[in-house]
């Protein structure tokens, strides 16, 4: 990958992952709109759609992206950006990888240093009244704050604080853009129920890319999401039942939607915005049959305890599983990803993840 710091641009090849990209553009004080983990593919990431601590802010990685480089059905190497093949560059941005093998990718960077993050984490049995707070928080919060509540089981790992090793916590944590003041402010009413660990401060952007009880990558992950129409004390309420004691979940997280991920833009591209107040975002660690079949039956369990505040669309980079690409669309466009894929890839020739078929 190369860098242009004086056009905010990275050149990404297929391939990289975001620490990669971190790494070049963090001497240069640029930062992307990159997730929350540093062994995330790029190419995948964006085509998908994208949302990282910055998006309530800045909206989603794929309305970032300024060009690609792929390799069409009928073997052509090409280029696609605003002004080169429109339409493919538009399916391209959310629709996903139906339309060819992304080579490169150019993507626009934020002159973006330091930021205001970190995480508050309370022990597990204060989870239903911090996250009825957080809900009440997270509907008013301004543009500038993106941020998760999750309830998450810390691994026992040596680099850890013997005292939180293999603990069950609620932790509250995410970026606030702009100055100190602005932020304590912000934060003033989650703080007063007196976290445990506040770790929130300035801190170099790169930090974003990783967050405290990150699943362990080495081991199979089983997941799940759902899409939230409306988030209140009651939805939280029922997701701590449904979670249980000891539910058997590495994470069980709740993203905050809303800000800039809810408004459409000009010029964007099929994922254009997000409905809904949060994302519910479950995974487990799955190292044998046993464990799969146990961690599935609990993502199920907690799904349909979420049903009355669920939306009807789906989010394809959080879906692991089969998913119909019908459900992240809406109509018109998904019968506009139809046509782009019968134009550039008539026969069928890639199998993507979440295929867009060539007839709507």
């Amino acid at each position: 990958m190369t860098v242009d710091p004086q056009k905010r641009v990275a050149r990404v090849g297929a391939g990289a992952l975001w620490q990669d990209v971190v790494e070049a553009t963090r001497p240069h004080g640029l930062s992307a709109l990159h997730g929350s983990a540093p062994d995330v593919g790029v190419a995948g990431y964006t085509l998908g759609g994208g949302m990282g601590w910055l998006a309530r802010r800045h909206g989603l990685q794929c309305n970032h992206l300024l060009a690609a480089e792929l390799v069409t059905a009928d073997g052509d190497i090409v280029r696609t950006d605003a002004q080169t093949d429109p339409d493919l560059f538009w399916a391209i941005r959310g629709g996903g990888g139906s339309f060819g093998v992304v080579t490169a990718l150019e993507i626009a960077l934020l002159p973006l240093e330091m930021v205001y993050a970190g995480v508050l984490a309370w022990d597990a049995a204060h989870a239903e009244t911090v996250l009825a707070r957080w809900s009440e928080w997270a509907a008013e919060a301004p543009d500038e704050a993106t941020t998760s509540a999750r309830l998450v089981r810390l691994p026992w790992l040596s680099r850890l604080p013997e005292t939180l090793r293999g603990r069950r916590l609620v932790t509250i944590d995410g970026a606030i853009l702009g100055d100190d003041a602005h932020a304590e402010e912000l934060l003033r009413d989650l703080r007063a129920l007196k976290p445990e660990i506040d770790s929130f401060g300035q801190r170099s952007a790169a930090t974003l890319l990783r967050r405290i009880g990150d699943l362990d990558r080495a081991a199979p992950i089983v997941s799940d999401h759902v899409v939230l129409d409306t988030l209140d004390g009651d939805a939280t309420g029922a997701l701590v039942e449904a979670a249980g004691s000891d539910p058997g979940l590495r994470t069980i997280e709740l993203r905050q939607l809303g800000g800039a991920l809810g408004r459409s833009v000009p010029g964007a591209g099929a994922l254009d915005a997000l409905e809904g107040a949060a994302v519910l975002y479950m995974a487990g660690t799955a190292e044998n049959e046993a464990r799969r079949a146990a961690v599935e039956e609990q993502l199920a369990h907690i799904r349909t305890a979420m049903a009355p505040w669920a939306a009807p669309g789906a989010l394809l980079n959080f879906a692991e599983g089969p998913a119909d690409p019908r459900d992240a669309f809406n109509a018109p466009t998904f019968r506009r990803l139809c046509a782009v894929r019968k134009r550039v890839d008539p026969d069928g020739v890639f199998a993507a993840g979440h295929a867009i078929p060539s007839a709507a």
